[in-house]
């Protein structure tokens, strides 16, 4: 009986498609580290995900790689360095209708064997939000059938009264790392503004003496404003998060 239950809850698993949008500058193998990671979170939220053997660029491409693997949804992965760690950023999409399930993006270390909470997060809204296989009802064997017993209920103990102590003030611990959290996401967030400046001047950089003249070919610049543009992007949602860990420290504060 408990094999038939086990059966049939990996059967309603939602099918999902992981696929490598972007990679600016984390080694191969770390970012097949990170995307093993993110499977194992799948995995623990009962979702079957597959990895892409290959990469895309656009969410149209996305979706049609899950629709060819007869998933119920795509989940993009985008990398970026920052120093030694790794920014991740994923998006979720419900092949049926081609919308965004959830959006998150956090950053690795290189130290981390596990994703932060925001990976947990971002996989459990992926998870409500996408369609349920339905599967037929299982027969239950004569033998399984459940059977009536009486059982006399013993007397209950003696009920002793509690007592409750309120808290006045949250755990000076959850101050301190909301502090640390601010300032490390925050940190981040310019790391990312300013490497996109760099990128984006990078695009405009002339030929000595000849302002006119661009270093790079036209596309070469636009592949530069396309890294800026990530780059911004990933300063913009980190800079949204410090924002978020920052009005929470505050709040603790204030009760």
């Amino acid at each position: 009986m408990l094999t038939l239950v086990l059966g049939l809850a990996l059967a309603q698993a939602p099918k999902v498609v992981v696929v490598q949008s972007s990679n600016l500058g984390v080694s191969a193998k770390r970012a097949g580290e990170l995307t093993q990671l993110l499977l194992d979170v799948l995995a623990a939220e009962k979702v079957e995900a597959v990895e892409s053997k290959t990469s895309c660029e656009s969410r149209v491409c996305v979706i049609a790689t899950a629709k060819r693997a007869g998933a119920a949804g795509a989940i993009s992965l985008n990398f970026a360095s920052l120093g030694k760690d790794a920014v991740m950023d994923l998006e979720s999409v419900d092949v049926s209708n081609g919308k965004a399930i959830a959006q998150t993006t956090f950053t690795a270390k290189s130290t981390d064997t596990k994703l932060p909470f925001e990976a947990l997060a971002f996989v459990a809204d992926t998870r409500r939000a996408l369609p349920v296989p339905a599967a037929a009802p299982p027969k239950v064997a004569e033998n399984d059938a459940p059977k009536q017993t009486s059982v006399t209920p013993a007397d209950p103990p003696p009920s002793s009264p509690v007592t409750a102590e309120a808290s006045s003030s949250p755990v000076p611990g959850v101050r301190v790392g909301l502090l640390i959290g601010t300032v490390a996401v925050g940190a981040a967030a310019l790391a990312m503004l300013f490497a996109g400046m760099a990128a984006n001047q990078e695009a405009d950089r002339t030929e000595p003496g000849d302002p006119t003249r661009s270093v790079h070919s036209r596309a070469g610049a636009q592949g530069w404003v396309d890294v800026a543009n990530f780059r911004w992007t990933v300063a913009g949602g980190l800079g949204t998060a410090a924002a978020a860990l920052a009005v929470a420290s505050v709040l603790t504060f204030a009760f």
